[in-house]
């Protein structure tokens, strides 16, 4: 089932902060006249004002012109020269206020709040970002600080950096919970924050943060009480984010209940929203076997928002669990059609472009579609055993990973590492048992290293890989602004209504020059910044050919497995012979691979434990190391690329005959590696160093 994208209903604390005006300029930005004619007056007022008015008077005026007309015009018009003059108008403000000493309390937050709010509003993100930080650190009216902490926090959000924009909420948060009374506004901002908390908790991980998501959801519950406050947004959003953790959790009744409430609030909700709510409802329905109200949720949501992609995917979901496997496909296919843009015939075994893929504005909704289309074929090829289903299914697997790609170079989205894991799962794992029913070892070996290489990427977020680096503000603030132009290039493309192709052509063409312009960029900040270019590039798969000649000889082989809770495969290289095996039974060997990590813990010893260890460290060896392999690495030397839980136990510890308690380790001498890529990888940078020391 895909992840889907929560809606947020948002409730307003407050926007900029006006301020007491002087009433000649107030009177020329409200006369009936037409802008041209009250610019000019301004102009001439403010020349005046310049040359009379005292600095107090003057950073008022200043704050007003940026507040009251130049925004405020934006506002009406959206003219560029408008946005940017209201901030430099709020700058001079800023600068005059910082030298005066009798200002009256709130004055000068006020005008830092807007100088980031303006920031904000013209997508200058990092600027707004650094304006906010400024209050915080340097304001001295506390409550005005507080707003300071709340849009620093949303901003955090946008740009991918969860961590602190839970930090700066939760400053919020502690704020008002440390003052002795509350108004019944404050607490309606408080509970706004927890509920703000759980909505990122959700984006870092339904099931990883469950207990944190339900813990705010439980605090914005109270206050709301508190006031006897039946607030009908907050009431959606809460029900909505607990009916999608419960649907993680796998407590579906309880799921459903929670959708029906926010369907209860309808009238609040638009199409989208709406459309939103009942896909999230046909999930647990599925999971339920409730068929006929799961399709009923998704002709509902379809009918809503015909262009929202997901109710295909759970609707080819919904006939797969069916045995319907034309509609199955049919509704994949549709999903992933709409997801790149596209307005043409359903063919049921046609496939997107790269190019198609790249001018996608909806990457990773797409991503889900293809793998769910992949998945799709493979329980086809298990209903009826037609042998091309299974080579469909490794194509759509095969773009599914080059679009992983785009998305881990291109999308401002961020991502979780639990969502990567899944994908993971999703992708890498069934690629291998399709390559696996195909007997395709080569393959194999590619989609493998992959999963490792993926995962091993994503240990660190983007924003952190900033920090540890010390990436200057300015140039991550232009990797995202890029970033961002290729999203609203592709936008535009995909809204795009003209018949004319040449326009079309022309559109296109934009996409691919911010990309362009996005990988010089790239190319040029690796140069200055190798550490974060190191943690952000992607690590390419080693041919397998290469991969053969480097590591393996008559005395070394290597072994390597993939597998998450339901499946798994294990891919043995020797110098004569592949085995290319299936883990039988993925569900217990993981069960019994968590009792043998707790027996190897266990620093206690008697005859009935060493016993009991063998015969359990004797099943899991038959399960990872069937009889054929066992026979080909006995006297070699044995590399063992691990994955997931096997992770945990050392494979020297295996015993391969539990009657005379005899160790893998007196059979095979085993070393360990993350991926033979990554092995490969760093072979070579510690011989170019070596290389380098010789000069």
């Amino acid at each position: 089932m895909n992840n889907f994208k929560f809606f947020i209903l948002f409730f307003t604390f407050l926007s900029v902060v006006g301020y007491t005006q002087d009433e000649k300029l107030l009177e020329l930005i409200n006369a009936d006249s037409s802008m041209e004619i009250r610019q000019r007056k301004i102009d001439s007022l403010l020349k005046i004002y310049e040359l009379e008015m005292s600095p107090k008077q003057l950073a008022d005026c200043y704050h007003d012109l940026g507040l009251r007309w130049y925004y405020r015009k934006w506002e009406g018009i959206r003219n560029d020269t408008d946005i940017k003059n209201a901030i430099a108008y709020t700058k001079k403000a800023l600068d005059l206020k910082r030298k005066l000493d009798d200002l009256e309390k709130g004055s000068i937050e006020k005008t830092m709040y807007n100088l980031g709010f303006f920031f904000y509003s013209n997508d200058k993100y990092y600027d707004a970002i650094d304006a906010y930080l400024n209050l915080i650190k340097d304001g001295r009216d506390l409550e005005k600080v507080q707003s300071g902490n709340r849009e620093v926090g949303e901003l955090y959000e946008i740009i991918g950096d969860f961590y602190k924009s839970l930090n700066h909420y939760e400053e919020f948060i502690s704020f008002y919970k440390s003052k002795d009374s509350l108004s019944k506004k404050e607490i309606l901002n408080l509970a706004e924050m927890y509920i703000l908390k759980s909505e990122i908790f959700s984006l870092l991980g339904y099931s990883e943060f469950s207990d944190e998501i339900e813990y705010n959801l439980i605090a914005a519950d109270s206050n709301l009480l508190d006031v006897n406050h039946n607030g009908q947004l907050h009431n959606s959003r809460i029900n909505f984010i607990r009916g999608r953790r419960l649907t993680e959790l796998g407590d579906y009744s309880s799921a459903i209940y929670h959708c029906h409430e926010v369907l209860k609030d309808s009238a609040l909700l638009d199409a989208a929203n709406l459309s939103k709510t009942f896909n999230m409802l046909s999930i647990p329905q599925l999971e339920l076997k409730d068929f006929v109200n799961c399709l009923h949720s998704l002709k509902k949501a379809i009918s809503l928002d015909p262009d929202y992609t997901d109710p295909y995917e759970n609707l080819g979901d919904l006939y797969v669990a069916q045995d319907d496997y034309g509609k199955a496909m049919f509704n994949y296919q549709k999903a992933i059609v709409l997801a790149t843009g596209k307005k043409r015939k359903i063919a049921l075994k046609e496939l997107p472009t790269i190019q198609e893929l790249e001018l996608s504005t909806e990457k990773t909704f797409l991503l889900s579609h293809i793998v769910a289309k992949a998945n799709g074929w493979l329980k086809y090829y298990d209903f009826d055993s037609n042998k091309d289903h299974l080579t469909h299914a490794l194509n759509t697997f095969e773009l599914a990973d080059k679009l992983v790609d785009v998305i881990r170079s291109e999308s401002t989205e961020f991502q979780s590492k639990l969502f990567w894991r899944e994908k993971g799962a999703s992708l890498y794992t069934k690629a291998v048992e399709a390559c696996y029913l195909l007997d395709m070892p080569e393959k194999a070996f590619y989609f493998m290293e992959r999963n490792k290489a993926l995962l091993l990427l994503e240990d660190i977020s983007s924003e952190q890989a900033k920090e540890i680096t010390k990436l200057p503000n300015a140039l991550a603030e232009r990797e995202f602004e890029l970033k961002r132009d290729i999203f609203l290039s592709e936008n535009e493309f995909k809204n795009f209504e003209s018949s004319s192709s040449d326009s079309l052509d022309l559109i296109k063409q934009k996409v691919f020059t911010n990309k362009r312009i996005y990988n010089t960029f790239v190319d040029s900040l690796a140069m200055a910044f190798p550490e974060y270019a190191e943690i952000k590039k992607k690590v390419d798969v080693m041919p397998y050919a290469d991969f053969k000649a480097k590591f393996i000889t008559g005395g070394e082989a290597v072994l390597q497995y993939i597998l998450n809770d339901e499946q798994g495969y294990g891919l043995l290289t020797s110098i004569d012979q592949t085995h290319f095996f299936k883990l039988e039974n993925t569900p217990l060997l993981n069960e019994k691979i968590i009792a043998l990590y707790t027996q190897l813990t266990d620093l206690t010893s008697s005859k009935e434990k060493i016993a009991n260890y063998n015969r359990l460290a004797h099943e899991v060896f038959q399960v990872v190391l069937p009889q054929d392999v066992f026979t080909t690495i006995k006297g070699k030397n044995l590399t063992i690329v691990s994955d997931n839980i096997l992770q945990q136990i050392p494979f020297e510890a295996l015993v391969v005959d539990s009657e005379q308690g005899r160790y893998l380790i007196e059979e095979v001498e085993i070393r360990y590696a993350y991926s033979m890529s990554y092995l490969s990888a760093k072979k070579e940078i510690a011989q170019n160093r070596h290389l380098d020391f010789q000069r």
